[in-house]
């Protein structure tokens, strides 16, 4: 057991190397996925860590909301891909919610979960973010997907792509969030 989670853990180290670098999207995706670290990975879970950078702040010096949702989306995402067998999959349905605020420079950690779904059909993800020193929740998402016909590699044009569209639409809810 402990093999397949180093062999799943290894995998999404290399998915978030490829993630950071540009090779699978931009923006505040990128920016995110280059300060997290996987800390275990399994073929339904996966936990990592952040410590907040400065520049996810919002005008107060709080994790901007749209970062928050948009890592929750990302994690979502590279937890139903690795369930799915490295199958690209297409996010359906998409729900946050927020229950405390985090600062610039705090540690939080991530933990998302395959809750339900079976490779070919959806898959239902729960992903909570918590405060690494006392495990307060600070925001909790729930992601259904749907698993498409290709298969992901990170440097085909097609997840490439996916992955973008997933990066912009995280971009446009920090935007929307802000013209509020």
């Amino acid at each position: 057991m402990e093999e397949d989670d180093n062999r799943y853990t290894q995998k999404m180290v290399k998915l978030f190397e490829a993630a950071s670098n540009g090779a699978l999207g931009d923006g505040i995706g990128r920016l995110t996925f280059s300060r997290l670290q996987v800390l275990k990975s399994t073929k339904t879970s996966l936990r990592c860590k952040l410590i907040i950078p400065d520049y996810l702040a919002d005008d107060d010096g709080n994790w901007h909301v749209g970062a928050i949702a948009t890592l929750v989306d990302n994690i979502g995402a590279m937890t139903a891909i690795n369930f799915a067998a490295s199958h690209l999959q297409a996010s359906l349905d998409f729900n946050i919610s927020y229950f405390s605020t985090a600062r610039i420079h705090e540690e939080v950690e991530i933990e998302a979960n395959v809750i339900g779904g079976y490779t070919g059909k959806l898959t239902h993800v729960l992903v909570e973010v918590k405060r690494a020193v006392n495990g307060e929740l600070i925001a909790a998402g729930w992601i259904v997907s749907n698993t498409l016909r290709y298969k992901c590699n990170s440097s085909s044009p097609t997840f490439r792509n996916a992955f973008l569209t997933t990066m912009i639409s995280g971009i446009l809810s920090c935007i929307c969030v802000e013209k509020l």
